[in-house]
């Protein structure tokens, strides 16, 4: 997710679970709101682009030539390939 996105949105669910604090003893249908907000907050807060992942081997994996920026975190990352599986992997690049 972009920055500029994962911030409104963290903002959004925070401000639901606020006005969901402040108003649920007069409109107990605040409550949901608040329940909302909060799983908006936690999915943008655990959100991840790249992970790593652990059923990958560790052998056999090939860097290639390519190269690009990760527009969401400026990174230069760095393609790998694994010629048995055909997988691709995107990992930052070394310097």
């Amino acid at each position: 997710m972009r920055p500029v996105a994962s911030i409104a949105m963290l903002s959004i669910g925070l401000a639901l679970v606020v006005l969901a604090l402040a108003f649920w003893p007069m409109w107990p249908g605040a409550v949901p709101l608040g329940v909302l907000g909060a799983i908006m907050a936690v999915l943008v807060l655990v959100e991840r682009r790249y992970r790593g992942k652990a059923s990958q081997p560790v052998d056999g994996w090939e860097p290639t030539p390519e190269k690009f920026l990760d527009e969401d975190t400026g990174q230069l990352m760095q393609v790998w390939y694994h010629p048995a599986t055909g997988q691709r992997d995107y990992r930052p690049a070394q310097p």
